[in-house]
């Protein structure tokens, strides 16, 4: 992705930022459809997000918790906002489409507390045609050379009872795969695991899918409705439950994404996701070229008519990649057989264990003599 241009300092034609004794921000999108509204009150940072006038997000808290400071909520100022408008354009070597333009209308705020630790906080917003995103911005303070986070407990006070579409997970470890579930929000059971993205039905055919993007060094997002609110619960980091993230300062959370649009078609066309990631750091992706492939979760481990043993071997695989050159299919996929994986490894449930090793092939699967026999075909 190509480094975004900044073709304004203030573009006051589109966006309004209205400072007030209250500390009430506000960014609309280029198209003046959608609308996010950031303020404060005696409880820490509130918004707001509205499509086409309709309130799609009534008043909903921003909430970050750190292991040394507790909750960074109370007591807190908006500083001086700097205001943008972005345009981007880059290429996708794979996607929906191989050119991008990308334009939003971005706010960047620092948040301080008044007392206290007087921590602060960086919260940056930009607002798109198609949704509207945050995250939070951790500069370097108070001698800190790292931080840990407990928790973001982000909500999302969605309005109008929508009809939501999303997969409920029993515990932070699953593979995030199962059967979507139809139902009203006021129908969700309480504190259950909602996977993302989750997509939300509201009257007069309009749509909202809340995900997120540019997930680095950051503990996974999921949605559970806590006091009748849907809220972000983080995934935390293995054989504990109170540390989400542990990050050396400066850090950033993901974005924490709202797709919106009065088509369904608008969030399956919307490039919202790349967008917001970060610029792809190889250089050269000439060598990238899409393409069919074998994949044995999607087509098994099917040999028929062989004289070998089938397993994770090299006689297997050059089975695949034979019938691959006979029907002009770009790639065979090497993952696992009989439920284990390629490389050697002592975990479960494709966990990794304490001597997994991705770079040593399992016995019997010589990686090398393989890829030595794939380019003879070529």
């Amino acid at each position: 992705m190509s480094v975004k241009k900044y073709l304004f300092a203030i573009l006051l034609a589109f966006i309004t930022a209205n400072v007030s004794a209250k500390n009430n921000l506000t960014v609309i999108s280029p198209d003046k459809n959608i609308r996010f509204e950031l303020q404060t009150d005696q409880a820490g940072l509130i918004y707001q997000v509205t499509y086409k006038g309709i309130v799609l997000l009534d008043y909903s808290r921003l909430n970050i918790s750190f292991q040394n400071g507790g909750a960074f909520t109370s007591g807190l100022s908006l500083n001086r906002p700097q205001l943008q408008h972005l345009e981007e354009n880059y290429n996708l070597i794979v996607g929906k489409t191989s050119k991008v333009y990308s334009a939003c209308n971005q706010l960047l705020v620092s948040v301080t507390e008044n007392s206290g630790l007087k921590r602060q906080l960086n919260l940056e917003v930009e607002v798109f045609n198609d949704g509207a995103a945050f995250r939070y911005l951790i500069p370097n303070q108070h001698q800190w050379k790292s931080v840990n986070i407990t928790d973001e407990a982000n909500t999302f006070n969605l309005t109008q009872n929508p009809l939501v579409l999303t997969l409920f997970r029993e515990n932070y470890t699953t593979s995030h795969e199962g059967i979507y579930s139809k139902l009203r929000l006021n129908e969700i059971k309480a504190d259950t695991l909602m996977d993302l993205p989750a997509l939300f039905s509201f009257p007069k055919g309009i749509y909202m899918a809340i995900t997120e993007a540019n997930l680095l060094d950051y503990g996974g997002m999921y949605l559970i409705k806590h006091h009748g609110v849907l809220q972000s619960s983080i995934s935390p980091l293995p054989n504990q439950t109170v540390i989400k993230v542990k990050a050396k300062l400066p850090h950033q959370s993901p974005w924490r994404v709202m797709m919106i649009g009065d088509r369904l078609g608008t969030l399956i066309e919307s490039n919202l996701l790349t967008n917001l990631s970060e610029p792809c750091k190889i250089k050269d992706v000439s060598w990238i070229k899409p393409g069919k492939t074998t994949f044995p979760w999607w087509n098994g481990n099917v040999t028929p008519d062989t004289s070998f043993a089938p397993g994770n071997n090299y006689e297997t695989n050059m089975y695949y990649v034979n019938f691959c050159a006979k029907n002009s299919i770009a790639y065979h996929t090497v993952v696992e057989y009989g439920l284990h994986e390629w490389y050697v490894s002592d975990g479960v449930n494709f966990q990794p264990g304490p001597h997994t090793d991705p770079s040593k092939a399992v016995p019997g699967l010589d990686m090398q003599k393989l890829c030595d026999s794939v380019k003879k075909l070529v």
